[in-house]
């Protein structure tokens, strides 16, 4: 084999060109090398991953309400408030209300089984009078759960709390009382402050109510002189409800601010036990579960985690169109 040419340096000594005289890294060296790059690639992903974990993750993970243990977190609130029409404020109430009857009326002796929420579901899925087939029904299922977004657990926890809330109405809805205390009752609504001042006057100088009442009132009962009817407790707001039946016979309240104007009453009759009339009646029924929701809740805590920031937050992923969601479950 020919060996390397040899070269003279300056001194005259040869100097070999052979590969293996060439110095090569320590392999220690490399090693470091290698593991300082990875070091840094990873922590590079750890800081990409930390900030797409505070931007995208955490803000769903977030509790926005507690019923007694029961959390609901951000990502399943933001679903619900998506398929209910993005009222947050309104779902946010709402859920707080599911989740006090579902604590509550089992107490009535109300209760679901699954079973009833499976028949419940294949009414849904039936066309009129026709039962869905098991395909058709599977099928159905499945196009609702990817139109929702849920799971089937969170859909199912869903369908039972409504029928628990449907029989929970109509548990207090047979309950209401169809007679009662109650007095005959006539009303001026007054567009503003002004008019209503103006009635009032006319009313403290002796006019006739009803005389008054077809000049000022804008309310349909005007044409019959101002008569609301026979009101028992209940029907009334309760502000109301304490002007009202504070009157004696013959006498008219003040002028009384409300959403939709300025009231006048007069109280003509009183009746310490009446039969209700159907109207009221119905009207009774329809409050008896806000009613009740109102005093159930005072049994438990519940307790919102939710302020202007999230308010906007909300609204903002809800303008998006499709909310993320991480585990579409009431619970987290």
């Amino acid at each position: 084999m020919k060996q390397p040419e040899a070269k003279e340096n300056p001194a005259g000594r040869a100097e070999s060109t052979r590969a293996s005289d060439v110095p090569e890294a320590a392999p220690g060296r490399k090693r470091t090398r290698i593991m300082i790059a990875a070091g840094v690639i990873a922590l590079v992903l750890a800081v990409l991953g930390a900030g797409y974990y505070k931007e995208y993750v955490a803000p769903l993970r977030r509790v926005v309400l507690t019923v007694d243990a029961q959390d609901v977190r951000m990502d399943y609130f933001l679903k619900r408030t998506k398929l209910a029409g993005g009222d947050s404020m309104a779902q946010l109430q709402s859920m707080a209300n599911e989740l006090v009857t579902k604590f509550g009326a089992p107490r009535y002796g109300i209760s679901v089984t699954a079973d009833d929420v499976e028949k419940e579901l294949r009414g849904r899925a039936s066309s009129g009078d026709k039962p869905a087939s098991d395909d058709e029904f599977k099928e159905w299922y499945r196009q609702q759960l990817n139109e929702m977004g849920l799971a089937d657990r969170a859909y199912r926890d869903i369908v039972r709390t409504s029928i628990m809330t449907d029989r929970m109405r109509t548990y207090l809805q047979e309950r209401v009382p169809t007679s009662g205390e109650q007095l005959h009752v006539f009303g001026i609504l007054a567009p503003d402050a002004d008019m209503a001042a103006q009635a009032k006057k006319l009313l403290d100088a002796g006019r006739d109510f009803a005389e008054v009442a077809a000049g000022f009132s804008t309310d349909p009962s005007a044409e019959r002189g101002g008569e609301l009817g026979w009101v028992p407790r209940g029907v009334l707001d309760d502000e109301t409800e304490k002007i009202v039946f504070g009157l004696p016979v013959g006498g008219v309240s003040e002028t009384v601010p409300q959403q939709d104007g300025v009231h006048i009453y007069k109280v003509t009759e009183k009746a310490a036990d009446r039969k209700i009339d159907d109207a009221p009646l119905q009207a009774l029924k329809n409050k008896a579960l806000t009613k009740w929701l109102a005093e159930e809740t005072k049994q438990h805590t519940v307790r919102y985690y939710y302020d202007s920031d999230t308010y906007a937050w909300i609204n903002a992923k809800l303008a998006k169109g499709k909310p993320e969601t991480t585990t579409p479950t009431p619970g987290g």
